[in-house]
């Protein structure tokens, strides 16, 4: 159960400092107002999720499975755009270095179950490499699958 509560809180203190940042401007672009009332002048013009989906469906040239093909991607692509901005959100690390968000908790991630599991990939690298190269298969061992392809499909 302490794992659970340690995973909330890093995904917690994660969100938290991806909303605390401030979106990162390229030093040789200043953003002025002129610039950014163009960006929302273009989002303005852009079409609500509403308006598409009304499009969609109201388009006469299309056959039942087009239009269930694009409500499907217009659903899909438009979860897609959200986790994208989510996942791919720039924190800045020092140095004028940033990283993805998903990049910094696959890395945490992967220190704390190294850790929490006391370096098993570390000490077992060893038999994986036996498993591969077949120490452990026995003819006479009923199945259709080998080690091999156990270990490479998990």
């Amino acid at each position: 159960m302490k794992c659970h509560w340690f995973f909330f809180a890093i995904y917690m203190v994660t969100f938290g400092l991806m909303l605390s940042q401030t979106p990162v401007v390229d030093a040789q672009e200043p953003a002025t107002a002129e610039v950014q009332a163009e960006q929302i002048e273009d989002l303005a013009k852009e079409p609500s999720f509403g308006e598409k989906w009304g499009a969609v469906w109201d388009d006469p040239d299309s056959t039942s499975a087009a239009k269930w093909q694009d409500a499907t991607n217009l659903v899909f692509g438009t979860g897609v755009g959200y986790l994208f901005a989510v996942l791919f959100y720039a924190v800045p690390v020092g140095w004028d270095v940033n990283f993805p968000v998903v990049l910094l908790v696959l890395i945490f991630g992967g220190f704390f179950f190294t850790l929490r599991f006391g370096f098993v990939n570390v000490r077992m690298f060893r038999h994986s490499i036996d498993v591969i190269r077949g120490r452990y298969d026995r003819p006479e061992d009923e199945g259709q699958v080998s080690h091999f392809q156990a270990l490479t499909s998990a």
